[in-house]
């Protein structure tokens, strides 16, 4: 059983549950909902509303032919005591479910690391299944008892008990917080039917159903709703799947962005414990706070094991930010280096790859690869953008993902067409957000937001060559880019605290950086301005123009990633034609080409 019969068989009403579902959904719907509510509202509103459905029970055996105004009346008595309550979360309901309340003052005595410990088991227990439930609630059961007998031995008590609670998680093999999600909603009945649409729409459902654990009470009631129907309709109608998807994913996205609630980053910080000291790092810099949120948020998929580790590391911040704020800086720098070796552990993805899988496009990659390099390089470069661009434009653009996708799977054969006709889309979309170019990407992924202006006083050239380097870190490999980091984490503390020393801190930084970036046999920015502008399928064209034609390419190439975002774009278009004009007419090269940097010098 999954929390709602739970809900309803505690209290009580599964031999009504014919007499109520048969006034309609409206009314049993209402009474699921309460009763699931009442599970977090505490124990002395969950005693009034026993008696309210003791008495709706009893009525409802003596007068099964006036359910309707019985029902109604017990609707509204126990909203009211619902809204009364204002209470709990999953977590309380674990940790009251398992009996601990009588010991949690004892427990977090011991410390931070030890309650969060205890309460992550206990949620995820709910997920376990009834066997490894009822076998962790004899541990809990041993635990109280001898927590009440023996206080002052807590430690070791509450130890041994974590542990086997541990090995217990372990077997159940059991569903992280998309599956609760996905099943809260009542989903479960319908995966394998959203499943056969395609990764795009099963990931967006999943993405949906999370980000509606954190969009607030009346959302999820809203939502609920509309899961409701999809589920009822795609049992009716399975074989018309696809467009009642695509509404129900449309209605619930409008009902996520209504929420104004956390997108994944905060997931991913919240799921990891470390909202008590956010202001705390914060203080230390952006560029400390973005690589929290990047670990953060990588973790999400780096599996379970790796998980687990980070959480450890991450508890043991918490504590120690919690009991040495004044000491922040040596603690989180600590915790980085120890969560970046765990996340490249996992061999997960990078951002890239987490933006095209969030819009879906895993399944049409190899499709979208065979136009070339160019098409690829603009698809990777707009879907990180998008992950900027605001929740807006997101949406916006996962509409025209989705259809690239489905278009493509139909129309395999003519992808060209459509992926250009996308990449204008998209394009103009991302041109919309007002956001940030690669460099601006580059600099304040590597922190330096901060210190911009002292760098920029010291003149174009150091200014230049700074952001040259950091761009040439994106493509350097995860390993160059860490030991990068480190560096400009100590030029940024050294220009924050020696302003006036600018100058040869900043030499120095670009001597080591400079090393960094040629140990790691990367592209330079050339290359990746003639990449990103998908020129590689006719370098060799070019080149047997002579070299001035080709520096000259090379050169407008270059200007053109520090042009800002509408002169790219045009640019984009003249370099997209010369390709093509070149594949079609390679031997009239000549004046394609200098008709193009006529074009682009302009």
């Amino acid at each position: 059983k999954d929390l709602v019969d739970f809900a309803l068989n505690s209290l009580g009403l599964g031999q009504v549950i014919d007499t109520i579902q048969a006034l309609g959904t409206d009314y049993w719907n209402q009474i699921k909902q309460i009763a699931t509510q009442l599970l977090f509202a505490g124990q002395q509103i969950w005693q009034q509303a026993t008696v309210v459905f003791q008495q709706l029970v009893a009525d409802l055996q003596n007068h099964a032919t006036d359910a309707l105004p019985l029902v109604v009346q017990a609707i509204g008595q126990l909203t009211a005591l619902v809204g009364q309550s204002g209470k709990r979360d999953l977590v309380d309901f674990a940790l009251n479910s398992l009996g601990l309340g009588q010991v949690i003052d004892t427990i977090q005595a011991l410390g931070t690391d030890y309650w969060n410990q205890i309460k992550q088991i206990a949620t995820q227990l709910l997920f376990a299944g009834q066997q490894i439930w009822q076998q962790a609630t004899v541990v809990f059961q041993q635990l109280v008892a001898d927590l009440q007998n023996h206080a002052t031995d807590a430690l070791p008590l509450v130890v041994q008990a974590i542990g086997q609670l541990t090995a217990l998680v372990g077997q159940s093999g059991k569903r992280d917080l998309v599956d609760f999600a996905l099943n809260s909603l009542g989903l479960g009945q319908v995966i394998d039917t959203i499943q056969a649409l395609g990764t795009d729409y099963w990931n967006q459902i999943k993405q949906i159903a999370t980000q509606l654990l954190f969009a607030g009470q009346q959302i999820w009631q809203q939502a609920t709703v509309v899961f409701q129907q999809l589920v009822a309709d795609l049992q009716n109608h399975a074989t018309d799947a696809l467009p009642l998807v695509v509404q129900a994913i449309g209605q619930l996205t409008a009902l996520v962005g209504q929420s104004g609630k956390r997108d994944l980053v905060d997931f991913a910080l919240n799921s990891l414990g470390l909202g008590q000291v956010i202001d705390t790092i914060q203080a230390l810099g952006t560029d400390y706070w973005n690589q929290i949120k990047q670990i953060a948020t990588q973790l999400l998929f780096a599996g379970q094991q790796i998980w687990q580790q980070a959480t450890v590391v991450f508890q043991q911040l918490v504590a120690d930010l919690q009991n040495h704020a004044t000491d922040a800086l040596p603690l989180v720098v600590q915790a980085i280096g120890q969560l970046t070796a765990l996340v490249g552990q996992s061999g997960k993805r990078d951002l890239v790859d987490f933006a095209l899988n969030s819009l879906g496009l895993g399944q049409v990659i190899d499709t979208i690869q065979a136009l070339g390099t160019d098409y690829w390089n603009q698809i990777k470069q707009i879907a990180t953008q998008l992950l900027f661009a605001g929740q807006q434009i997101w949406q916006q653009a996962t509409v025209v993902f989705q259809q690239l996708v489905a278009d493509l799977q139909n129309h395999a054969t003519d992808a060209l067409p459509l992926v250009v006709q996308a990449i204008g889309q998209l394009t103009a979309l991302v041109g919309q957000s007002g956001k940030r170019d690669l460099v601006d990407f580059a600099l304040n992924s590597l922190g330096l937001g901060q210190v911009i202006d002292t760098i920029q006083a010291l003149g174009t050239d150091y200014w230049n060559q700074i952001k040259q380097i950091a761009t040439q870190l994106l493509f350097a490999g995860q390993q160059i880019w860490q030991q990068a980091t480190v560096v400009f984490q100590q030029l940024v503390a050294d220009l924050q605290n020696h302003a006036t020393d600018a100058l040869p801190l900043v030499v120095q930084a670009i001597g080591q950086l400079t090393a960094l970036v040629g140990q790691s046999g990367k592209r330079d920015l050339v290359d990746f301005a003639l990449n990103s502008l998908g020129l590689g399928q006719v370098i060799d064209t070019i080149q047997a123009l002579g070299t001035d034609y080709w520096n000259q390419i090379k050169q407008i190439a270059t200007q053109l990633l520090f042009a800002g975002q509408q002169i790219w774009q045009q640019a984009t278009v003249v370099f997209q034609q010369l390709v093509a004009d070149l594949q079609n007419h390679a031997t009239d090269a000549l004046p394609l080409v200098v008709q193009a940097i006529g074009q682009l010098t302009a």
